[in-house]
C-alpha cells in the first residue's frame, strides 16, 4: 500500500487534512481524515473502496473511525454487475451497512446479447417502478441503431426522442407529465433556418442557436432562448425570450478589465473575436424573435477583414 498525505496549511484554522491510501494497482483504498477544521462535521472520518474481483468498484463505505480496521459504518454503497461488467443493481444504505434482500436498490436491465448487443432494455426503482427503454419497431432504424425511441412507464410514453441524422435529438415530446415539448424544428409558416432546412434551432455549424419549450396541448412557448457566437465559436450572447423584450440581450462573455496606465482607471477591453465578428456590445433581438445579425454580421465582417488583409501588428518600442 502507499500513502499520500495532504498536510495542513499553516494558518488555516480551518484546514482538514486527509490522508489517502492506494493498493498496488494505484486505486483508492482509504480516504482518511486525521485531523478536521474548527466547524467542520466530524459524522464521517473516513471513507473506504473495495473493489469485485475483475476491478471494478464494488462498495463505498463510511466510518466513524479514521483507523483503517476500526469503527461502524455510517452509511454505504454497494454495486453488482453482470458477465458484460455492466452495472444491474446499486444498493444505497443511509444508516449503517447493505444488507441484500432489504436495502433499497436501483435495478438495471441490459439485452443479452444474443442480437449482437447490451443495451439497456429497463430501470426499476426501488419502488418497484419500472421505466422501459424502447428502441421502436423490430427491423426499424431506431432498433437498428441502438437509438432510443422513447421512455415508457407500463404503456404510458414518458418520452419520446426524433433525431437528425445518426443520433442527434432533435425533439423530445413529454406529451404526458408534464405536457411540454423540447424542439429545434421550425414552427409553422416560419422561414428556414441559417442552414437553409427546418432545424432552425441550429445554425449552418450545427451549434444550438434557438432552444424552444413548448406547451403540447397548444404549442405555445413555455420558454425560448437564442444564442449567438463570435468567430471562433465561443458563445456571446444568450437571449431568454420568456423573460426580455425584443431589443434586449443577455450577454454571456463580458470585456475583461485592464488598467489604463495614464488614466489609472481600469478600462473595459473588447475581445478580438467578439470585436471582429460585431458582437461587443451584445446582440439585438428583433421583434420577430430572432438575434440580429449572429449569422449576417460574421459573414459582413468576414468578408470586408478578407477586402483589408490582416490586422497590423503593434509597433514595439526602440
Amino acid at each position: 500500500m502507499t500513502k499520500k498525505t495532504l498536510p495542513k496549511h499553516t494558518g488555516e484554522a480551518t484546514a482538514t487534512v486527509h490522508e489517502y491510501v492506494y493498493d498496488k494497482l494505484g486505486r483508492l483504498l482509504h480516504d482518511r481524515v486525521t485531523a478536521f477544521g474548527v466547524g467542520i462535521d466530524q459524522t464521517v472520518k473516513r471513507i473506504t473502496r473495495s473493489y469485485e474481483i475483475r476491478g471494478m468498484l464494488e462498495k463505498i463505505s463510511s466510518y466513524d473511525n479514521a483507523t483503517v480496521g476500526s469503527g461502524t459504518i455510517v452509511n454505504e454503497v454497494q454495486f453488482a454487475y453482470n458477465d458484460f461488467s455492466l452495472l444491474t443493481a446499486d444498493y444505497q444504505s443511509h444508516s449503517g451497512a447493505v444488507v441484500i434482500g432489504s436495502t433499497p436498490k436501483v435495478q438495471y436491465a441490459y439485452a443479452d446479447g444474443s442480437a449482437n448487443h447490451t443495451r439497456p432494455t429497463s430501470l426499476t426503482y426501488p419502488d418497484s417502478r419500472v421505466v422501459t427503454l424502447d428502441y421502436g419497431t423490430a427491423g426499424g432504424g431506431d432498433d437498428l441503431l441502438s437509438r432510443l425511441a422513447s421512455l415508457k412507464q407500463g404503456t404510458t410514453v414518458l418520452a419520446g426522442y426524433s433525431y437528425l441524422g445518426l443520433n442527434l435529438p432533435i425533439r423530445v415530446n413529454y406529451s404526458g407529465e408534464p405536457g411540454v415539448e423540447l424542439t429545434y424544428l421550425k414552427q409553422g409558416a416560419e422561414p428556414n433556418g441559417d442552414a437553409g432546412d427546418q432545424y432552425t434551432g441550429l445554425d449552418r455549424f450545427g451549434r444550438l442557436v434557438d432552444q424552444r419549450w413548448l406547451k403540447t396541448s397548444d404549442g405555445t412557448h413555455r420558454e425560448r432562448v437564442q444564442y449567438g457566437f463570435d468567430r471562433a465559436g465561443n458563445r456571446v450572447a444568450g437571449q431568454p425570450g420568456r423573460h426580455q423584450q425584443p431589443g434586449r440581450v443577455l450577454p454571456l462573455r463580458q470585456s475583461l478589465p485592464v488598467e489604463d496606465p495614464q488614466a489609472g482607471q481600469p478600462q473595459r477591453r473588447q475581445d478580438r473575436h467578439q470585436r471582429h465578428a460585431g458582437l461587443a456590445g451584445g446582440l439585438e433581438l428583433r421583434s420577430d424573435g430572432k438575434l440580429a445579425g449572429h449569422n449576417q454580421c460574421l459573414r459582413d465582417q468576414g468578408q470586408r477583414e478578407h477586402d483589408a488583409g490582416p490586422e497590423p501588428k503593434p509597433r514595439q518600442s526602440q
